[in-house]
């Protein structure tokens, strides 16, 4: 393990594992450190869902855009799948009211640029059966889809382990500080980068 890399990366959640990817693969040595295991925190601990439904137009919607994309060609780049679903997503309504609101919505997202249609009851119910009786509409956005989070960062992991960084499990880091311009790291670790994701 190399005590002194290019880069320190503190957080095995998405942020940093994928981080940890795309620098290793832009040829830096990288360290990643984690206090407990891969996605351990709040990545692990959420349903994987990609929602562009309702984002909003600007870096939001870029971003998650952005994201949509990549994750077409993610498969090629981790040795597992990541349980990634792509059959989209839907919000119902029940009442005429609900049914007119959201025909506005459909209208507004398609003036966003966001692939999106307005659906009836049935087709809705085609989708999800699940849906009770009583839904008489939906918006579907073809490009919602969920994936498995946990597995998900751990395909990062590896994949930027493959591409040289070190992937370090189970060592927390024991306090965190600024000094006058670089964040104070603790031993044995010494690095020209810092990259912290905080959950606070």
């Amino acid at each position: 393990m190399a005590s002194s890399p290019d880069v320190l990366v503190i957080g095995g959640g998405i942020v940093g594992a994928a981080s940890a990817y795309h620098l290793a693969r832009r040829g830096a040595s990288v360290t990643l450190v984690e206090a407990e295991q891969l996605a351990y925190g709040a990545t692990g601990r959420n349903l994987g869902y990609i929602w562009i439904h309702t984002r909003r137009p600007g870096p939001e919607l870029e971003l998650v855009m952005h994201l949509r994309r990549e994750l077409e060609e993610l498969p090629g780049v981790f040795d597992d799948d990541f349980d990634l679903r792509t059959e989209g997503g839907l919000i119902y309504a029940h009442t005429e009211a609900q049914l007119a609101t959201l025909a506005e919505f459909v209208e507004q997202r398609q003036a966003d640029g966001v692939d999106m249609r307005l659906i009836d009851g049935d087709e809705a119910r085609s989708m999800a059966p699940i849906l009770p009786g009583s839904v008489i509409g939906a918006s579907y956005c073809p490009l919602d889809a969920q994936m498995d989070s946990s597995r998900y960062v751990r395909g990062f992991a590896d994949a930027a382990a493959r591409a040289g960084a070190t992937i370090i499990e189970h060592a927390p880091v024991p306090r965190w500080g600024w000094g006058n311009s670089a964040p104070y790291v603790p031993q044995p670790w010494e690095a020209d980068q810092t990259v912290r994701k905080s959950s606070e």
